[in-house]
């Protein structure tokens, strides 16, 4: 199965989910009590050019799962009186796909998720490391992957988890469990609940940043919220984007920061669904712009970082100069130094992104970019 054939076949399950939804957030065997057998353990599933999916001698695979035949790996229902839960627990290795070297991706649907609430994923984890996400199903048919919670594991178990709001243009979603190349881990128990308000424990405090020509607004939970003109009065945020400004890719799984916290000397540390990911900026007002210095990046295994700023899409763009731009305003980014590489390009929900991007090769600490805001005959 192709990237575009799995796309329309979690489509087509969304579309039919929707129409029948459930009454309250659940998840089929999480417990991976049931399961099903396979007729070759050596080919759990089709290969599709990223090799095979592998079943353990016993044959058995966990019922209602779906199994990513993009992102293969070894899969083995382990009944051995050491499970978390239950009489069964899930074995994980991926050490597959060594031409591409992609980790091992399950999935499964989750029922009854309503949009504007939030809802805690859980997994007891050990011996290894493994992320939990969604593949995140919008009213237009778009889709997003989600990292709600990732963390490594010795050989007790422990519960990994994380919250997760429901956008407003939501429309359905598959938990993915997502193991990094070359791993291994023991899953079980896995859950969703709907959160209560106490425990969701964020920042509530926008963060605000001003020049000559723009006001720039960070909300509470990493996101865009304004990119406001004082020239001409006119907000250029893209309206209600689910994306926050910044995403990092570690041990292959992609994740987007999820909050910040503001700290002496200027300083916003952003908070990622992994708890090992820390990244701080120290953001700096000019006159006519923002000056934005990476001041931490972790941990060494960062592969990639990249800074998004979504704007609504104007008349014209230029990916040389990364401006985003109309006969009246200009959006741009600029690169300060020689490790962020800034272009502008259109994304999927129809936002203009004004963008950033790091890669390992080239260095985290200390890259700059300056954003700025403002007329356009004051840019040229």
């Amino acid at each position: 199965m192709t990237m575009k054939s799995l796309f329309g076949f979690l489509t087509a399950c969304a579309v039919l989910s929707a129409v029948f939804p459930a009454a309250a957030a659940d998840i089929a065997n999480g417990g991976f009590e049931s399961f099903v057998l396979v007729s070759d353990p050596a080919r759990a599933a089709a290969d599709k050019g990223f090799g095979s999916w592998q079943a353990g001698a016993d044959r058995r695979v966990p019922g209602k799962w779906l199994l990513n035949l993009t992102s293969p790996g070894r899969i083995a229902v382990v009944t051995d009186g050491g499970a978390a839960e239950g009489k069964n627990y899930l074995r994980i290795t991926a050490d597959v796909d060594v031409k591409h070297r992609r980790g091992a991706h399950l999935y499964l649907p989750v029922n009854g998720l309503e949009a504007g609430k939030t809802y805690r994923f859980s997994v007891k984890m050990r011996n290894g490391k493994a992320a939990l996400g969604l593949y995140e199903f919008h009213q237009d048919k778009s889709m997003r992957p989600v990292t709600v919670a990732m963390d490594e594991c010795g050989e007790a178990w422990s519960e990994v988890g994380g919250f997760y709001r429901v956008p407003e243009n939501f429309r359905n979603a598959f938990l993915v469990v997502m193991v990094p190349w070359q791993s291994g881990v023991e899953i079980d128990d896995v859950r969703v609940r709907e959160a209560n308000a106490a425990e969701v424990k964020r920042n509530t405090e926008s963060a605000v940043f001003e020049t000559e020509f723009m006001r720039l607004v960070l909300t509470p939970d990493a996101r865009l919220g304004r990119y406001f003109c004082k020239a001409d009065g006119t907000e250029y945020a893209f309206p209600d984007c689910a994306d926050s400004i910044c995403q990092v890719k570690v041990n292959g799984v992609t994740m987007r920061a999820d909050g910040f916290v503001r700290r002496s000397g200027g300083i916003l540390e952003l908070a990622f669904p992994d708890p090992a990911v820390k990244v701080a900026l120290r953001i700096t007002a000019r006159q006519r712009h923002l000056v934005w210095e990476v001041v931490q990046a972790s941990p060494d295994n960062l592969e990639a970082m990249s800074f998004e700023f979504p704007m609504k899409k104007l008349d014209r763009k230029s990916t040389i100069t990364a401006a985003n731009f109309s006969k009246t305003f200009v959006g741009n980014l600029f690169a300060l130094n020689f490790a962020p590489f800034c272009t502008v390009r259109e994304a999927k929900d129809g936002s203009m992104r004004l963008a950033a991007d790091f890669l390992k090769r080239h260095g985290f600490h200390g890259g700059k970019f300056a954003l700025l805001g403002m007329p356009r005959t004051m840019f040229f």
